[in-house]
């Protein structure tokens, strides 16, 4: 008797404490996570102060080494500086497009290949370190950071600068028109770093590091007021050249500025991070209380309870985050359209039956060329638009797929004819046509398509997609932003 009641006590104690202290190990372990996780971002900062650095040495060397009377400094202190914080980096990437660039003649080295390749290293540092550049991630969003905004305006107002330098005492039309373009994209750079700045500031949670990014961020504001002035009386008036050395020097003061603001935003990200880590050492500390003071005081019926309601919740937080996988599964993450794996399955199962229709698939013409040019966020501006104009040019039964990169598809549904078809793919030609506007710029694009009836020589799906591919091929090799429609039987 004594040791079967041993054992229900047993059991109980058990039953009241092993589901508690579980449960506080649970969150004691995803606190410690999300510390560890801080402390990688505090340490990944100590990279973007590195990579920040670098990129002012190497400003300063592309100006000593295109520029030698009006730069402040010369290229062997730069060049010596430059590879202390390559060294400091200690990326193999890094130093291997720093070696490249270091043997070349600097006064002709294109600089801004390598400071594309700093982006590319800071987008990298990003993942590496928990610096996100997905804002759906809790954390620093280095997409919205002056580190990775900073640069390619800088890269701008070093080519105004180095243009000025190499021009001589007159200044031609296409030099002046070069000027315009780089100075253009430099005020946009400018436009977006303001921007950024205007984000950080309403995040920041410290008011000494909010004063001196404000504090910074005017001046920076100040100093490009007064560079434009001077490239507007450049550019506009004669191009003597005590005009040009003003023109320098107030592009020296705003770059400098642009720095100045990079480094005053790191203590702003520095103090957001210890914030966090003071938050979650309280909440370690705090969830440690249960453990420690609740085990045997804990009631049966309430422990019952919390695990009723426990598993509840988190059957419903199962059972929705198997929906949301489902739904994201089956559709393309940008366009919101269907996948290739889904659109096959919608084509199987209309083509398992007595049915026909047609399939059409529709390519956007020089897509890589809107990338290199307008950049890739004005790309998925692109896909966006056209993806919408699909969907608003078929009928609710239709089914639109994005089938990767700028490849849409179209399955129509019978009933559905020729003149159907055409009608359809001729509406979605013409309005993809018209120019869009994406940050700023006017984009141009075309479509081409090629689609198939489905008849009695369609054998199955794939037939009927090889078919669409045939035409979509011979459209675009007549004439971009056409499209062929290829009937059942018609050769290839």
């Amino acid at each position: 008797m004594g040791s079967r009641t041993a054992w229900v006590v047993a059991l109980l104690v058990a039953v009241l404490t092993l589901p508690i202290v579980a449960i506080t190990v649970y969150f004691q372990v995803g606190i410690d996570q999300q510390i560890a996780r801080a402390q990688t971002e505090r340490q990944g900062l100590d990279g973007v102060d590195r990579f920040e650095r670098l990129t002012a040495d190497i400003s300063a060397l592309a100006m000593a080494a295109s520029c030698p009377k009006v730069a402040r400094t010369t290229v062997a202190a730069a060049r010596a500086r430059a590879d202390a914080d390559v060294d400091a980096l200690n990326d193999s990437d890094v130093r291997g497009t720093w070696q490249s660039l270091r043997s070349s003649e600097l006064s002709q080295a294109d600089f801004d290949s390598f400071f594309d390749g700093m982006r590319t290293w800071i987008i990298n540092l990003g993942d590496r370190s928990g610096l996100t550049f997905d804002p759906a991630i809790p954390g620093i969003d280095l997409g919205d950071s002056l580190g990775y905004r900073i640069p390619p305006a800088i890269d701008r107002l070093q080519r105004v600068r180095r243009s000025l330098c190499a021009g001589g005492s007159s200044m031609g039309m296409s030099q002046r028109i070069t000027l315009v373009e780089h100075q253009t994209r430099a005020q946009q750079a400018l436009t977006d770093n303001a921007q950024d700045v205007a984000d950080v500031l309403t995040r920041a949670e410290s008011r000494q590091s909010v004063a001196a990014l404000s504090a910074a961020s005017y001046r920076a504001q100040a100093a490009a007021t007064v560079a434009s002035t001077r490239l507007d009386a450049l550019m506009t008036g004669p191009a003597s050249a005590p005009g040009r050395a003003m023109t320098v020097e107030a592009l020296d003061a705003l770059i400098g500025s642009l720095y100045d603001l990079w480094r005053n935003e790191t203590p702003v990200f520095r103090a957001m991070i210890d914030r966090r880590l003071e938050d979650l050492g309280r909440q370690r500390m705090i969830a440690l209380v249960p453990g420690v003071v609740g085990v045997l005081a804990a009631l049966l019926v309430s422990f019952l309870t919390i695990r009723l309601i426990y598993e509840r919740a988190a059957l419903t937080i199962a059972e929705k985050t198997a929906a949301e996988n489902a739904e994201v599964a089956m559709h393309d993450p940008l366009t919101g359209l269907l996948n290739r794996r889904a659109f096959v399955g919608v084509m199987q199962r209309a083509l398992a039956g007595p049915h026909d229709g047609a399939v059409c698939l529709l390519d956007i013409d020089n897509f890589k060329h809107v990338n290199d040019t307008y950049g890739h966020l004005s790309g998925d501006d692109v896909l966006i638009n056209v993806s919408r104009i699909i969907e608003a040019s078929v009928r609710s039964t239709d089914a639109v797929a994005r089938l990767g990169g700028d490849e849409f598809a179209i399955f129509l549904h019978s009933p559905i004819d020729l003149h159907g078809v055409e009608r359809v793919l001729a509406s979605i030609a013409a309005e993809a046509a018209a120019p869009i506007l994406s940050r700023g710029q006017t984009i141009r694009s075309t479509i081409s398509a090629g689609a198939s009836m489905i008849g009695l020589t369609t054998d199955g799906v794939e037939d009927a997609l090889a078919a669409a591919d045939l035409a979509l091929y011979a459209a675009k090799s007549s004439a971009r932003g056409s499209f062929i429609v290829q009937t059942a039987g018609a050769g290839a």
